[in-house]
This record gives C-alpha cells, structure tokens and sequence, in this order.
C-alpha cells in the first residue's frame, strides 16, 4: 500500500503524468538507471525523487491542482486536493459550483469544506 501511496504522490491525479518537468524528469531517469548504484544509493535517490515530488502541487501539462494522500481504510485512499493554502483560489472556484445547491439546502456548506476525492481501487487503476 505504501508503495502505491507513493506513486500516487507522484503523478498527477487528472492527466496521470509524472509531475516533474521534461528537464527534471530526464535527470532523475538517468540518475537511477546509473549501473554503478547500489541498493542503499538507489533506496536514497528514489526518497529524494519522492520528496521532491511531493513539493509539486500543480501539474506542469494540465495544470489540475494535486494534493496529498491519505490511507483512510484498508482499501481506500483518499486525495486532499484542498488542504494546502496554495489551492485557496481553486477551492473557493470550486465552491461557486455548489452555490445554488446550498440555496436550496443550507446544510451542505457544513459539510463543503470537509470533502476530499476518494481513490477507489478501480479509480487508482484508471491513473495509469
């Protein structure tokens, strides 16, 4: 499970690309597919790849917004797509969509800010 946490952390959840530039992304391929590395410099260098990775919140092709990951059950992930202060101006766009639902039920504002996507198994497969 962790594993695919990971590489979920690092693909874009709308387009599923790696979300590191052409640049970056050659870099890190010929890094790893270095002969001369060991498993302990691999394992390293696969860390640096995630970490940076994870400081990357919008998609450099199709510029979807992309969150954190989070293990809610066994089976069932679920992307925070919303919980950082840099997505403020997509949250609150995405907010305007619900307007005329809580003009007609003012109870779902309540519950508006505490959505996140889920990330069925079947979804995850669907990110290639």
């Amino acid at each position: 499970m962790k594993f695919i946490m990971n590489v979920l952390s690092m693909v874009c959840k709308t387009c599923s690309r790696i979300l590191f530039t052409e640049e970056e992304g050659a870099k890190f391929l010929k890094q790893v597919r270095n002969p001369r590395l060991d498993n302990i410099q691999r394992g390293e260098l696969l860390k640096k790849i995630l970490k940076e990775a994870k400081k990357k919140t919008i998609c450099n092709y199709c510029g979807a917004f992309n969150g954190d990951i989070k293990k809610v059950s066994a089976l069932k992930l679920i992307h925070r797509k919303f919980k950082t202060k840099a997505s403020a101006g997509e949250k609150e766009a995405w907010e305007q969509e619900f307007a005329d639902a809580i003009q007609h039920n003012p109870e779902i504002a309540t519950y508006l800010g505490k959505t996140h996507e889920d990330l069925s198994p079947i979804r995850v497969m669907k990110v290639k």
